[in-house]
């Protein structure tokens, strides 16, 4: 059966999942169906009344749902209006293509599938180099010296401290930053920061240090 084949039930099912906040992708993905095929469906529930033609939360302004309630509403009387004087033939077509719908449907009968059971992930373990396995609720040994990668804190220094690893993993300094938006305290800011040396005529003088 041809996925465009109108079917009345599996069309009332994305109804209901619609109306549930599932958005048409979640809806495709589940009936193994294209995302056009549930706007599709959307669209004809939503032309006959079943859905209202937006959600509560949709950002189009007021002035724009209400012009397109009235031209929905306009072409709701405009259909009952054709129903109301079709000629025997064009009866009897409709009755014919609604037959092969039901004969195509009935071959092929729709199946809802089972409810998605959400199951929470896998707790993934963090790893450090080699594969090693990081408790990040472990606190730091008091002999350290600074803190470790992984209970490092807003507000600490993020100096390195060098030749010092704590389950293979760098040793940050750990103490106070200088300001709140600065990463190193006061003894390292001094050592990283520099400030832009001044211009005098458009040369820049450098001052040179004593060792």
């Amino acid at each position: 059966m041809s996925p465009r084949t109108t079917m009345p039930e599996r069309d009332a099912y994305i109804v209901k999942l619609w109306a549930a906040n599932v958005n048409s992708r979640q809806i495709a993905e589940r009936l193994g169906i294209t995302r056009n095929t549930v706007i599709g469906a959307i669209d004809r529930a939503r032309k006959r009344g079943e859905l209202p033609l937006y959600r509560d939360d949709t950002y189009v302004p007021e002035t724009r749902q209400l012009a397109h309630e009235a031209k929905v509403k306009a072409a709701r009387d405009k259909e009952a209006q054709r129903l109301a004087t079709q000629t025997r033939e064009e009866k009897m077509q409709t009755e014919r293509r609604r037959k092969v719908h039901e004969t195509k449907a009935a071959a092929n009968p729709f199946v809802a599938p089972p409810e998605p059971v959400s199951e929470p992930p896998p707790a993934r373990p963090e790893t450090g180099p080699s594969g090693l396995v990081i408790n990040f609720f472990e606190p730091d040994p008091l002999d350290l010296g600074g803190v470790s990668l992984a209970n490092a804190k807003v507000g600490q220094c993020r100096s390195i401290l060098p030749d010092i690893t704590h389950k293979g993993m760098a040793v940050f300094c750990g103490r106070p930053t200088k300001t709140l938006t600065s990463s190193w305290c006061a003894k390292h800011h001094a050592l990283y920061y520099s400030r832009v040396p001044p211009k005098r005529d458009g040369f820049v003088i450098l001052k040179r240090k004593d060792a």
